[in-house]
């Protein structure tokens, strides 16, 4: 879906310029009416919400099948069918990784007693010049072997939230070692610069700029064949290996 939002994008752009450069010429020659085009904000805000209700549209329908499928199951052959399906279909749409390190380099920036923990705050590289931003809650000088806990924001906000926060100490005092990083276009690794209502022109959301703003990165690294999941999915395997 991103490749056809771009390519509607870019084609769109395109022919603006076109037209623009040659009105009169380029309007005769087109086999198509222009007037399709946004010539207006009115048109420009029409158009948009008629690909946003097409695509709704078209994932209710996909969600409508999935669901007619899976109450056709009745047996483990049939659960098996349905799940290999949709687990190969979920490879493709991450994309290949690239190999593996033989190490992660780590960075420890600073650490912070608590009472009955310790966080370290790192950095970890989990591609070539690409660093993620974490903080690793850990037992206070514990040498015992304890079980290791990722914490994925998802749609949430970075690392720094407080309840990420009271997981990362509840679960450190209890003997376990926890990670909590910014997910990519999150936090510390902001892709956009817009950190406040001054540096926003339209109205500002603290909790959801980063969550906004990652559809563009999505859309980029969909432009190089990539996928913004994929990257997700990669530096939290790498974050096993802090």
């Amino acid at each position: 879906m991103l490749h056809r939002s771009c390519f509607i994008t870019l084609f769109s752009f395109s022919l603006a310029t076109l037209l623009l450069a040659q009105p009169a010429k380029m309007k005769e020659s087109l086999p198509f009416d222009p007037n399709v085009m946004a010539t207006t904000p009115e048109r420009a805000k029409e158009l948009q919400m008629g690909l946003q209700q097409q695509l709704r549209e078209r994932r209710d329908q996909v969600n409508k099948n999935d669901l007619q499928e899976w109450r056709k199951i009745e047996n483990l052959q049939q659960w098996q069918t349905f799940r290999d399906i949709r687990i190969e279909a979920l490879r493709k749409a991450i994309g290949e990784f690239p190999a593996a390190p033989k190490e992660v380099p780590v960075h420890v920036t600073k650490t912070i007693q608590g009472e009955g923990y310790e966080i370290d705050c790192l950095l970890y590289e989990s591609r070539k010049g690409l660093w993620v931003s974490a903080n690793l809650y850990r037992p206070q000088k514990s040498n015992q072997k304890g079980p290791g806990i990722i914490i994925i924001h998802s749609h949430h906000n970075p690392k720094t939230e407080g309840e990420l926060q009271d997981m990362g100490v509840t679960w450190a005092r209890a003997g376990a070692t926890v990670l909590v990083a910014d997910l990519f276009g999150h936090g510390e690794r902001r892709t956009h610069p817009f950190v406040d209502e001054k540096s926003y022109p339209q109205p500002f959301r603290v909790s959801r700029q980063d969550y906004w703003f990652r559809y563009f990165t999505g859309m980029q690294l969909s432009l190089l064949g990539e996928s913004l999941i994929g990257w997700f999915a990669w530096d939290t395997m790498r974050g096993l290996d802090v």
